[in-house]
């Protein structure tokens, strides 16, 4: 009769001066992969719009509404309704009711645009970093190949 051991990991593993792996996180630019940078995108998509932020908050608050239209245009029409409709009820909770009407008209303009200006786009976005270097602001972005 064979024996059953249990499945342990290498003595070696086990040894305590040994220090935890540290997570590999693999990422490469668009241009490598042969593709637009979504950074370039999203700083172009809201270019006229860029002017309504007066310091670096008002200004990553275009840039999450901007990204949450993007997103939501590229769903079928039926479901875009319910992920803003979500976003609204959890992230503009302390917004005053006239503040809600102004940034869900934004989103819905900027959803036109994405639909006339960027139709030909389909990737999607999945973060954004917004950096201030004093001098002015470095977008990163995170996207759907």
């Amino acid at each position: 009769m064979a024996s059953h051991k249990k499945h342990q990991p290498p003595r070696r593993m086990l040894k305590r001066d040994r220090r935890p792996a540290t997570p590999v996180i693999l990422t490469t630019t668009s241009e490598r992969l042969g593709l637009e940078s979504m950074s370039d995108i999203l700083r172009e998509y809201l270019g006229p719009y860029h002017d309504m932020a007066d310091d670096e908050y008002e200004l990553r608050n275009l840039f999450i509404l901007a990204v949450l239209a993007w997103n939501a245009a590229l769903l079928p029409k039926k479901r875009r309704q319910p992920l803003i409709d979500h976003f609204f009820k959890t992230t503009l909770t302390e917004a005053s009711e006239p503040d809600r009407a102004e940034a869900r008209r934004f989103v819905d303009m900027m959803i036109q645009r994405k639909e006339v200006s960027y139709a030909t786009i389909q990737r999607a976005f999945i973060s954004f970093e917004l950096t201030d270097r004093g001098y002015d602001y470095h977008l990163t972005t995170l996207s759907t190949p």
